[in-house]
């Protein structure tokens, strides 16, 4: 009789929340997988939730139920019996013909107990839910501390630091169910538990706990909170939030169903890490560094896979891997070292830019001076930052300067070299050739001209 019309409710909860207290010592019921069941029909059916999705239930032989909706893994149900068990005992001759009456008064709502009438009725029959509801058998069970609780986390923490996926497996129940951190496969056997960790071990997680709930009842307990984790590996901190579920059995507390996520507010696509534009920024120097290294193959390592690459003195783009490689093995034999000079930011949750103007310092060509625009577009792939594009390009206003200066002086040299052909028949190599042999790209002892001597830069 707890709701009558639309919404009054009679119970404060001042009045049965005193009541909720764990007990220590206390007969608990057992339910059958089909009272389960039905009780998750009847609570989804009232919130008119689609119930197509696959769950699963995990009894145990204590007074605790969880329910993991495989397909929605967020959605984790505990149910635990904390006042009288006369909801799974079988029904007195009275309180069977008072549920006859109920039926026949109708068959198309649902009145479980007589909690709904008028407005917000459903359309499961009795027969469908609340005739399963089967009396369960009784077991003792024990109740443990809050401290006894919280210590089992160090228990499975400490089987992390082994190393050892099997150590880390026992610490769960023969029927636990792991939602995991890093993978989207609900974990239901031992089996498919210590293949989750054989990946996840080589991290080499670390965890402490920074905020934590206990709650104890008999033969059952339920830690929730906040951890987090040192990857060992790559020293990186993740923080996620837990909920650990363990009942006793075979003598022990282990766990029954484990649900780790990452605080949502920190998750980014592909797991990227958020930046700032101070980190953005200094991307530049991981590619700048490759550079140093005078090895085309480290600096295209800097790249993606499917990198777009738009050079500096290349009208060639380079649109793979090796493409790239090839233009880095003629470009570090000028040995330049950049640095930059404006920079102007963007980034989002799983890509940054950075675009601005840059000046490298020609090592390797008489420490020549070059400006250049430049655009590079980050997006982290396997955990790190990498270039997906960049567009380097010379400044225009000297290259059109140069280019102009450059006509000009091919002009002068074509009408040296017209007139001395009238006047030159034999005798050393004459202009004409000169110009010829330049415009090959020669000096005049033959060596190859950089492409910056060539356009006078």
């Amino acid at each position: 009789g707890l709701f009558k019309g639309a919404g009054a409710t009679k119970v404060r909860p001042t009045e049965a929340a005193s009541k909720l207290v764990p007990p220590s010592e206390v007969v608990a019921p057992t339910p059958s997988e089909d009272t389960i069941r039905a009780l998750f029909q009847i609570s989804f059916q009232l919130s008119q939730v689609d119930l197509s999705t696959e769950y699963t239930v995990v009894p145990v032989s204590y007074p605790l139920v969880v329910l993991s909706k495989m397909k929605f893994s967020a959605l984790i149900l505990a149910a635990a019996v904390v006042t009288g068990a006369d909801a799974f005992v079988a029904p007195s001759s009275s309180s069977a013909a008072a549920a006859g009456r109920l039926q026949q008064e109708s068959s198309t709502e649902l009145n479980l107990f007589g909690l709904f009438k008028g407005a917000g009725a459903t359309k499961v029959r009795p027969t469908e839910a609340a005739s399963k509801l089967v009396p369960p058998s009784e077991v003792v069970a024990p109740t443990p501390s809050e401290d006894t609780i919280r210590a089992l986390f160090h228990l499975w923490n400490d089987a992390l630091a082994t190393g050892e996926p099997r150590l880390v497996a026992k610490r769960y129940a023969k029927d636990a169910v792991l939602l995991p951190t890093v993978s989207d496969e609900p974990r239901m056997d031992q089996a498919s538990i210590v293949d989750y960790f054989e990946t996840f071990l080589k991290l080499k997680p670390q965890g402490e706990i920074l905020v934590s709930k206990v709650y104890v009842g008999a033969g059952f307990a339920k830690d929730v909170g906040v951890y987090e984790f040192t990857m060992g590996a790559t020293k990186k901190k993740v923080k996620a939030r837990y909920t650990f579920v363990y009942v006793y059995e075979d003598g022990q507390w282990k766990i029954l169903h484990q649900h780790s996520s990452q605080m949502p507010e920190q998750v980014t696509p592909n797991d990227a890490p958020k930046l700032t534009a101070e980190q953005v920024r200094n991307l530049f120097h991981l590619w700048n560094d490759a550079l140093d290294t005078l090895d085309a193959q480290a600096v295209a390592n800097r790249f993606t896979k499917d990198a777009v690459l738009l050079p500096t003195v290349s009208d060639v783009p380079r649109t793979t891997p090796e493409a790239i490689k090839d233009y880095f093995e003629m470009f570090l034999k000028s040995k330049p070292q950049g640095k930059v000079l404006e920079s102007y930011v963007e980034f989002g949750p799983s890509w940054a830019k950075d675009c601005g103007i840059y000046e490298f310092t020609m090592r390797g060509d008489n420490n020549k001076i070059v400006r250049a625009r430049f655009t590079f577009v980050y997006q982290y792939v396997d955990g790190q930052w990498k270039i997906a594009h960049q567009h380097s390009s010379q400044m225009p206003e000297g290259l059109m300067a140069a280019a102009a200066a450059c006509e000009e002086k091919l002009k002068q040299d074509k009408l040296t070299t017209d007139n001395d052909n009238k006047s030159q028949v034999n005798g050393s190599q004459n202009s004409s050739e000169k110009v010829a042999e330049k415009s090959k790209g020669k000096d005049k002892k033959g060596r190859t001209l950089s492409i910056l001597d060539r356009l006078k830069l």
